[in-house]
């Protein structure tokens, strides 16, 4: 049963990278965003 869930995991971890690479592009281009945000506030707050 274990290896069965591992496998299908994996075949959805496949699939969403074939047909949704942009979803995980677009969290890490959110993720550098906020970071810059935050580290634009802590530049102002700092002046």
């Amino acid at each position: 049963m274990k290896k069965i869930k591992k496998m299908v995991t994996l075949f959805t971890y496949l699939i969403q990278q074939i047909f949704f690479p942009h979803m995980t592009i677009k969290k890490k281009l959110l993720g550098l965003r906020k970071k810059k945000n935050e580290d634009n506030l802590s530049k102002i707050a700092g002046n």
